[in-house]
């Protein structure tokens, strides 16, 4: 075969730059493949930094073991139709990645990092055979020098990668959606494919198997096209307990619109009592008992709640078991917290009950109750049952501070949820009571508002708190997504619930990066509110570094008041220390607030002042007076804010503060480093 392609200048032909070109679409799909699957994470697994590890960083891993792979004896003799099958696997696995894991998420989400992991090992192999395969047939065809061979192929690569960054972010993702942004790169694979058919037909020796396999593909890809929004579609709406009303997909984030009074698709109530009972079908109550008053009971017969997904409203079960309320009162429903399969609400639980009833566990006996017979469990076994609730009933996909809850199968009027990246952002059902504390707060301690900058907060919900407040001068909104606040400012149902806050002329919205607003900005502020995300990983943590808080305290007038919503007290703990502590490294002098909500059990708030010191602002604000009319905020519930146990501050000298330099705020967010652990809590594993 080397006799067509002699040693002169004709040797380099057309086949040669088709070889070369597909090494240029290799790359563009390979980057197109790992930027998906990254952004499908965010949302399915929860937007932490471990989500390149699960994607990007297994791909590479398994791109490394592809390339070793091809020095195996089955590659001993290289052809072009093992080139074009690799790249016929690429394409069709490659379209099929993001609603083959919407798929199987919707059926087990328990092991939903498991299907990441999966998918990006097996493209990732594929995508790593390339590069070898395509300097093999190079060598054996053109018999270039290896220098030269290698610079070009490796240049088309690279080459092709970042065409393929730019079209993602610009284009792929905004315009068609996360879907067919996998399915394009599964097409230019199915493209490469086809060239290398049509031009080295005469050189592939399995032209039936080639053909028909290729045939195959392009009728999947034919399917895929005419009908994946409408399987995307099913699969998603599995993932949630009420009907999804509204999706979006921008180049920063998915937004998803639920209505919690229609049901989804998916049976919760029997998948949650078949899951729940498992092999105790027979047992006709499940108690769990120990000294009084902590009491959990479920009874099979009496299942009037049901599983909802994804992080809904908050019932009292969660109360009784940290230990916050003291009642002996069972109920009929259990409350279990998610956080990547490590039972951190387990973790609580445990540690709280040893503390506060001085529970020793050997020693105690919870017990099964099976009609008139009595068995008693060991804590191992407690445990275990435990965990079975939290790996199969529940997604890993939720946030770590992300709380499930059963709710009455009730009709509760219109109330809405909205989830950003499969995160909760709000629900009507009490949303009023976080914006109204943050809203309204800051007044208590400068009643002369005039000027406000509000950062996050994009939902427009907060602006309609302020929005009541005549005094009000000017506001303005930065908020980083377009997209997001258009919607807010357009959707029927978004416009009701902040009462078309985006229409008051008082009201400019910038849509830009608040870091880079706050470096550029000259004006002043009496009142700045930050609403920003919470800090799963660095592009969100940044927002809540020294150097943005520094950038902060240059735009405020000598009086101003900043405050900050600061996450769960309880579920990350850690992590709103640390934003603290942040804020008083920065200059300020800084008051840690909290309010319990039905949705998200206690959130947490900064308010942070350069006038009066921490004592001053909580004297100041036990006299609280709304400055207009609300419907939960009051002198009580802000004195009630202020109060903290002991024990919450005990580890507060150890926390660091959060910097452009290392971040620590991600890692404490996200509970996953057993060295920050060590650190803060002196041993290693969990109770």
């Amino acid at each position: 075969m080397n006799e067509q392609y002699p040693e002169d200048s004709k040797r380099f032909g057309y086949g040669f730059y088709v070889i070369i070109s597909c090494m240029f679409c290799s790359g563009f799909c390979g980057i197109i493949t790992e930027l998906s699957l990254f952004t499908l994470s965010e949302s399915l697994i929860g937007g932490t930094t471990t989500d390149l590890l699960y994607t990007m960083g297994v791909m590479m891993f398994f791109m490394g073991v592809g390339a070793l792979f091809v020095s195996s004896r089955l590659f001993k003799e290289v052809t072009f139709e093992k080139f074009i099958a690799i790249e016929l696997l690429i394409s069709l696995i490659t379209m099929f990645s993001i609603p083959g894991i919407f798929f199987l998420t919707s059926i087990s989400p328990a092991y939903t990092v498991w299907y990441f992991i999966l998918f990006s090992a097996i493209i990732g192999g594929l995508i790593g055979m390339e590069i070898p395969l395509i300097q093999k047939l190079i060598d054996k065809h053109y018999r270039m020098d290896i220098r030269l061979n290698s610079s070009l192929v490796m240049m088309m690569d690279y080459f092709g990668s970042i065409v393929a960054f730019y079209l993602f972010s610009k284009l792929f993702l905004v315009m068609y959606g996360l879907p067919y942004s996998a399915f394009i790169g599964g097409v230019v694979n199915l493209i490469i494919a086809m060239l290398m058919i049509g031009y080295f037909f005469p050189m592939i020796r399995f032209k039936k198997n080639t053909l028909l396999f290729t045939l195959i593909v392009i009728g999947c890809s034919v399917f895929y096209y005419f009908s994946i929004n409408q399987y995307i579609a099913i699969f998603k709406q599995k993932l949630f307990r009420n009907k999804i009303i509204e999706m979006a997909q921008t180049p920063y984030q998915e937004i998803i619109l639920t209505d919690n009074s229609k049901k989804g698709s998916l049976d919760y109530e029997k998948k949650f009592k078949s899951i729940l009972l498992g092999d105790m079908k027979e047992i006709d109550s499940f108690t769990l008992t120990d000294q009084k008053p902590f009491t959990v009971e479920l009874n099979k017969n009496n299942l009037n709640y049901i599983p909802y997904q994804v992080l809904s409203d908050m019932n009292r079960l969660t109360s009784y078991l940290l230990g916050i309320e003291k009642s002996a009162d069972s109920i009929n429903t259990i409350t279990i917290a998610n956080n990547f399969n490590k039972c951190l609400l387990l973790k609580d639980m445990y540690s709280r009950l040893k503390r506060n009833y001085k529970v020793k566990f050997k020693e105690s006996k919870y017990q099964v109750f099976e009609k008139k017979f009595k068995y008693a469990l060991t804590e191992d076994e407690i445990k275990k049952l435990n965990r079975l609730l939290l790996n199969e009933l529940f997604s890993p996909w939720l946030r770590m501070q992300d709380v499930v809850k059963e709710i009455s199968i009730k009709k509760l009027g219109k109330d809405y949820s909205l989830f950003i990246n499969g995160g909760l952002q709000f629900s009507t059902h009490d949303e009023y009571m976080y914006h109204e504390f943050i809203a309204h707060t800051p007044f208590g301690l400068k009643s002369d508002i005039k000027n406000v900058l509000i950062m996050g907060g994009g939902d427009g919900l907060a602006i309609r708190e302020l929005n009541k407040n005549p005094n009000i001068v000017k506001m303005i909104l930065v908020d980083i997504d377009p997209k997001m606040t258009n919607l807010f400012r357009t959707h029927e149902v978004l416009k009701k619930i902040n009462k078309n806050a985006f229409d008051d002329k008082r009201l400019t919205v910038v849509n830009e990066d608040a870091f880079r607003f706050a470096r550029n900005c000259k004006e002043k502020f009496d009142l700045i509110l930050l609403d920003f995300p919470d800090p799963h990983h660095s592009q969100t943590a940044k927002l809540y570094t020294i150097e943005m808080f520094s950038l902060l305290k240059n735009l405020m007038v000598p009086d101003a008041v900043l405050i900050s919503q600061s996450g769960s007290p309880i579920y990350d703990q850690y992590a709103y220390q640390c934003i603290r502590k942040t804020f008083n490294h920065s200059g300020f002098h800084v008051s840690s607030h909290h309010i319990e909500m039905e949705s998200f059990l206690q959130w947490g708030f900064q308010i942070c002042s350069l006038k009066y010191t921490e004592h001053e602002i909580k004297k100041i604000l036990l006299d609280f007076k709304e400055p207009v009319k609300t419907r939960w905020l009051d002198k009580n519930v802000l004195r009630s804010s202020m109060l903290w146990s002991k024990e919450f501050w005990s580890k507060y000298d150890k926390i660091p503060s959060n910097s452009f330099l290392n971040l620590p705020l991600v890692v404490l967010y996200n509970k996953d480093n057993f060295f920050m652990k060590y650190y803060l809590e002196g041993k290693w594993s969990i109770p």
